[in-house]
């Protein structure tokens, strides 16, 4: 079912990450809900990622 809905999604998710999901126990998610989270998360990790990769500015630099 996870590999079918990233299929299903791929055009949407952001280029150039990998994902790798696993199911958990306590029941199987709806299929409406896998379509709507997948893009949504992957959005999330794509903005972490690039928050990451920012350079920092130096201590001090913002006062003025």
């Amino acid at each position: 079912m996870l590999r079918e809905a990233i299929r299903l999604t791929r055009e949407g998710l952001p280029p150039g990450i990998d994902l790798v999901l696993t199911s958990r126990r306590g029941g199987i998610p709806l299929w409406q809900d896998l379509l709507l989270l997948i893009p949504k998360l992957t959005e999330q990790v794509r903005g972490r990622l690039e928050a990451r990769s920012r350079p920092k500015a130096p201590p001090g630099s913002d006062r003025r």
